[in-house]
């Protein structure tokens, strides 16, 4: 690459700081830490109950640093603290039938002994708006001393399938990220994208069709 003829007066301009160091919230790094010396056990024992009702078991990687960031400032309360971040070890049982998901539920219920349970979500009785259905537990194992907690999510294999090819996550991601802020700031978004809609609809349906 060239430089531009310019390049020497550029450097010699002071960086400006928009954002001081040490004013920038910074991460629960104790939260990673315990967060990697957990997930060998919960890989494990997860990977074991979907050996034994012949599931198929996904570990999701470790929550992205700045997605849980992102998370604590969205808190109402307590804004920058990482107290309801629930998922930075994860994972994913894909069921193929109703009898598979009940079997599995009940190796996991049938394991207090090793689990504590604090949170279940129950999306087969009351599905997402977008028609998602799943079951989600949060839960520590009893035997981590830091009692991190964790994140399961059991879904049936047809709405696995349909997800992935639609990528309808990275749909929610960026429909997520476009309205974080207040009630006033989300109103202005949409009416922009409704403005924009209704002046390129003939390229916006060519597009989809």
């Amino acid at each position: 690459t060239i430089a531009p003829p310019d390049a020497e007066t550029r450097r010699a301009i002071a960086p400006v700081i928009c954002y001081p160091n040490d004013s920038l919230p910074q991460p629960d790094l104790g939260l990673y830490t315990q967060a990697l010396a957990v997930r060998p056990t919960f890989v494990a024992f997860f990977q074991s109950v979907a050996d034994r009702t012949n599931a198929v078991f996904h570990a999701g990687p470790v929550k992205d640093m700045f997605r849980a960031l992102e998370k604590t400032c969205m808190r109402t309360q307590d804004r920058w603290k990482a107290g309801n971040v629930h998922d930075v070890v994860r994972c994913q049982i894909v069921c193929a039938s109703v009898a598979e998901m009940a079997k599995t539920l009940q190796l996991i219920v049938d394991a207090k002994g090793q689990i504590s349970i604090n949170a279940c979500k129950d999306r087969f009785s009351k599905p997402t708006k977008g028609g998602w259905t799943d079951v989600a537990m949060n839960f520590y194992f009893r035997a981590d001393r830091n009692r991190h907690i964790c994140e399961l999510q059991l879904c049936m294999k047809p709405v696995a399938k349909v997800a992935k090819p639609l990528k309808s996550f990275d749909v929610y991601q960026d429909f997520r990220t476009h309205f974080v802020g207040t009630p006033e700031e989300n109103q202005q978004r949409m009416d922009a994208i409704i403005a924009y809609c209704g002046a390129h609809s003939p390229e916006i349906m060519t597009a989809a069709v």
